[in-house]
């Protein structure tokens, strides 16, 4: 769990793939958190300015992806 995070680490991120370190289970989750966003920027590009697609990019992961993301993975989520 993130309450982890002061003890050096977010603990097991998920039970059922509990072999997988940390840091590999993270670049997995980005991917997808980067992806999909830049994805959806292809439809715009070079028609909003560079810093509004970051704020975009940066409140879509937060607002959406998280979410998302938690109620897929988490092992108290939505599935």
């Amino acid at each position: 769990t993130l309450s982890d995070i002061g003890k050096g680490g977010i603990g097991n991120p998920n039970p059922l793939a509990a072999t997988i370190p940390e840091s590999v289970y993270i670049c997995f989750q980005m991917t997808f958190a980067i992806i999909t966003p830049a994805l959806i920027a292809g439809a715009f590009a070079e028609r909003m300015k560079f810093s509004a697609m970051l704020w975009f990019i940066g409140l879509w992961a937060i607002f959406v992806y998280a979410p998302i993301a938690h109620w897929v993975w988490g092992p108290d989520g939505i599935f």
